[in-house]
């Protein structure tokens, strides 16, 4: 479980479960809100990784007036 803060309080909570066996990602994810009103379970029921052959799809344009910043 991952947990957010903001000024020392949890936010938010992250589970992650039932991953698929042998690999490293959850075909469940729920995510609690810290006031529990709100609560989002994502499932995956046919969970495939394909490997990209084109990764030109990644490539996205800086839109007008916006400046670039590099993350290294």
């Amino acid at each position: 479980m991952k947990e957010r803060f903001r000024l020392g309080q949890v936010i938010r909570r992250v589970r992650y479960d039932d991953y698929v066996s042998g690999g490293s990602l959850p075909r469940k994810i729920t995510i609690i809100q810290a006031d529990h009103m709100t609560r989002i379970l994502v499932k995956y029921a046919d969970l495939k990784i394909v490997k990209a052959t084109n990764m030109a799809v990644f490539e996205l344009p800086v839109p007008a007036g916006i400046q670039k910043i590099s993350l290294d």
